[in-house]
């Protein structure tokens, strides 16, 4: 039987101190989600990005983790595409995914 994959948890500052010292990530964005969790967008010079969510009582998980992240520079338009994310799922096949997201 396949097994479900464990996402990645633990203290914020221990969370961003990995991906600072591994990836050079640093927070790039951050937001306030419906759960009252913040969602924080970490991105390097080299283009890795990750999302971490933080709940309530402190606690961080990674989200999802990809390459290729460039901020946009300029105000969209409605319906024009206003950012593309490419990320693998934390699974044994590896199928990658993409999500392109509109600006509401």
């Amino acid at each position: 039987m396949a097994q479900t994959p464990t996402i990645p948890c633990g203290a914020r500052a221990s969370i961003l101190g990995q991906l600072a010292e591994r990836y050079h990530e640093a927070p790039a964005n951050m937001r306030l989600a419906h759960s009252g969790g913040i969602v924080e967008i970490l991105t390097s010079e080299t283009g890795s990005w990750t999302i971490v969510l933080t709940h309530p009582n402190g606690i961080s998980c990674l989200l999802r983790a990809g390459e290729h992240w460039e901020p946009v520079k300029q105000k969209k338009k409605e319906g024009e595409v206003y950012a593309v994310l490419v990320w693998r799922l934390p699974i044994s096949n590896q199928t990658q995914r993409q999500t392109t997201i509109h600006h509401p």
